[in-house]
Parts: structure tokens; sequence; C-alpha cells
């Protein structure tokens, strides 16, 4: 009896002591199971975020491709954003335009230069008024352009740029002809005008010159003999062999291109256009009349017009006196304008913006720059009145 009593606490025994190791086992299981766990998600929190964002700078620091401040915020997109910026600031802040010189302060501004629209000229004036030393003027490409505009609506000039329109849009409408004239030696492709730019008529008309040769040869070869059932074949030869439509292309261009050159001059950013506006306009009136042989009823037509915008938007005070005190050309003797405006123009805007004895003193400094005495007779700035020129207009 002793016997069976001691087997079966010996077996409970040893059941006890096993499911001990179970359950230890089963806990030691759970704990590598939760250490896992707890790696995999801090090596996953280590990895690097992926970024949609393309980088600036591809190729480092000094990757030649990439734009630089100066060229990326001095744009005239950019330049306009920030005009437009101030703008709608002043009319949210319920500010008025007319008080710009109580924020700028009026001895900073010395010109306001906008738009021609009514309403961009009535506040000019209503500032110009309210601050004399400030002077409203529109913008000097405008005015540029509504000339160009004014002589491509003559009749004689109309009817040229249709004949020589015709002619581009035959070449670049047929596949045979544009490619024969592709193959010649040094040919450049013809500048079609554009329908909003009344200055790139004028520039086709010179391209179109400029392939005269090229055009004649066309015209004449064999190979284009073959071709005369084509539309417009037969009165595309008879332009580019009349001598009298090329002849009239060479006088408008002649006419027209010292204002085109003004134009760009006026529209580019690279320095103030300012002291050259009315030497560029003076230099094109003379130039119509030796171009016509100073003969009226050649030479009015143009000049009617040039006069008739000039003296409504760009006959200002300023733009004699900048012309005067442009050194390029107040040492250019045997050409500077000589008339009586010019000198009082200069006077009347030394009276704008200063009195007293400061009137006095640019007076005398006045004939000192015309005589070249004192510092405007030093080597540098004789060196520096070449240095400085635009070009010939």
């Amino acid at each position: 009896m002793e016997g069976i009593l001691k087997e079966t606490s010996q077996r409970e025994k040893r059941k006890a002591t096993s499911s001990v190791t179970i359950s230890d086992d089963n806990e030691d299981m759970e704990e590598t199971q939760v250490r896992n766990a707890k790696a995999r998600s801090v090596k996953e929190g280590k990895k690097k975020a992926t970024s949609s964002v393309h980088p600036f700078f591809i190729k480092g620091i000094n990757d030649p491709s990439q734009p630089t401040i100066k060229s990326a915020m001095q744009t005239k997109k950019r330049i306009h954003y920030v005009d437009l910026a101030i703008a709608m600031w002043f009319y949210d802040a319920c500010i008025p335009m007319c008080n710009i010189g109580f924020l700028v302060g009026q001895k900073n501004v010395v010109q306001i230069v906008t738009n021609k629209a009514a309403n961009y000229k009535l506040a000019g004036n209503i500032l110009c008024e309210r601050y004399t030393s400030i002077t409203w003027s529109p913008y000097a490409a405008h005015c540029l352009n509504l000339v160009l505009k004014d002589v491509s609506i003559l009749d004689n000039v109309k009817i040229l740029v249709t004949l020589a329109s015709r002619v581009t849009i035959f070449v670049y409408n047929h596949k045979w002809h544009l490619n024969w004239l592709r193959k010649r030696v040094g040919w450049t492709e013809i500048v079609r005008p554009s329908a909003t730019r009344f200055g790139t008529a004028f520039i086709a008309l010179e391209s179109l010159y400029h392939h005269k040769a090229d055009l004649q040869a066309m015209v004449i070869s064999t190979e284009f003999k073959k071709m005369l059932k084509v539309g417009n074949v037969v009165e595309c030869k008879e332009i580019v062999l009349n001598e009298n439509f090329w002849k009239n292309c060479l006088i408008t261009v002649k006419v027209m291109t010292p204002l085109l050159r003004l134009l760009r001059l006026c529209d580019s950013d690279e320095k103030p256009a300012l002291g050259y506006i009315y030497e560029g306009m003076h230099r094109v009136r003379r130039r119509v009349k030796e171009l016509f042989m100073k003969k009226k009823e050649l030479y009015k037509p143009y000049t009617n017009i040039i006069h008739r915008r000039w003296d409504r938007m760009l006959r200002k005070s300023i733009h004699c006196a900048a012309y005067l005190l442009n050194q390029v050309f107040q040492y250019d003797r045997e050409n500077l304008c000589s008339k009586r405006e010019i000198f009082q123009c200069v006077l009347h805007m030394v009276e704008k913006n200063f009195s007293g004895s400061d009137i006095i003193d640019l007076t005398m400094s006045l004939g000192k720059f015309r005589d070249s005495e004192g510092t405007f007779g030093r080597p540098g700035a004789i060196a520096s009145r070449t240095s400085t020129h635009t070009g010939n207009l």
C-alpha cells in the first residue's frame, strides 16, 4: 500500500514540473517575439523618408545650368509682378496714388513713366501739379510703336507689306520651294511678321530684301518652271522679278531702320534710354529728309506722323535736358542740335528741382561741362565720352 502511494506522489510531482517548464518556455517565446517586434519598429523608424520634391541643385552648388539670382529676379515679368503687388497694396490699404510723394519722398522722384491711358494721364498730371519737381511721361517704346503703326497704314507701305507677305506665305506653304531655298549657301530663315507687333512688319521687309538674290534665282530656275500650274506661282514670280517692289522695300527699310533701333534701345534693360530719346527722334527726322532729297511731297507723310506723336507724347523738358547733358552728344559738335528750346528745357528742369544759390551754381557748372573745364577735362572723363555710346541710330 505504501508503495502505491509513493508512485502516485512521484507522478504528480513530474506533472507539476513539466507544466512549469512548458509555461516558462511559452513566456520566453512571447518575450522574444516582443523584442523582435520592437527591433523591427526601430529599424523601420530609422528609414529615410522619401520626398517627391525635385532638388534645385541637380549637380551641386556649382551647377552651371541653374539660373543666377539676378537673372531670375530682374526679369520684366518679375518686375511687373512687383509693380502689381505694390499697386494692389495701395488699393487694399485705401491709399490714393497721389500720396506716393509722401511715402517715397518728393526729392527722390524725378520722373514717373506710365501707360498713356486716360486714367494714367490724369493721375500723372495731378501728381505734377501737386509736386512741381516731378515729370510725368508715357512709355517711349509705346510712342515709337504707335509711330510704326501709323506708318504701316500708309497706302504705299500697306500695299508693300501685303505683297511681301504673299511671297513669304507662298514660300513656307510649299515644301519644294522651301527645300530648294534651304539648300542655298548661307541661307537663313525669312522673318515672318506678327499680327500684334507693328515693328515686325518692317523687320520682315528687311529680311525679305536680304533674300532678294535667292528668291530671284529660284523663280528663274528650270525646276520652278515645272511648278507653274501650282496656285499663286505666277503672282509670286511677278512680285519677285519686279524691281520697283525691291526698290520700295529698300526705301521703306532705310526710313524705318533708325526708328527700329531706337525702339530696341528703349525696350531693352541694358542701360537707361532717357538720354538717347531726343537724339534718336531728331536723327530719324533728319534721316528721312535726306533719304527723300528734302522733297516735301515725299517726306512729309512720314515726318508728320513723327511730329504728331512726338509733340503729343514725348516732347518733354526732361528728354531735352537728358540729351544736352549726355556727353556722347554734347561733345559731338558737328551733329549737336543747337535749337534754343534745348537749353531752355535744361534751365526749366533746373528751376523745377532747385532754388536760390543752387541754380547759379548749376548754371556755372553747365558752362564748365560745355567747355570741358575742371574735372570734365580730365583724361578719364574724356575717355568715357565714347565708351558709353550705344551705337549709331
